[in-house]
């Protein structure tokens, strides 16, 4: 196994800390507003799908007998 120098371990996790821990924070939270932003296409597309079908006559509601 390859000995490590006590100065090189402490610059490799201060690098780490200062370095990883934003990188990792940022893409899980760019991952996490990928999630809510397909929610939020998802949930927005199912509405105007009702929407237009209520606007059919005889879809999602009975004939339109009141012409």
């Amino acid at each position: 196994m390859i000995a490590v120098p006590p100065v090189a371990r402490v610059v490799a996790v201060t690098l780490a800390r200062r370095v990883l821990v934003p990188v990792v924070a940022l893409a899980l939270a760019r991952m996490l507003l990928v999630a809510v932003v397909a929610v939020v296409a998802v949930v927005a597309a199912v509405a105007a799908a009702v929407v237009l079908l209520l606007r059919v006559p005889g879809v999602l509601h009975g004939p339109n007998i009141y012409p």
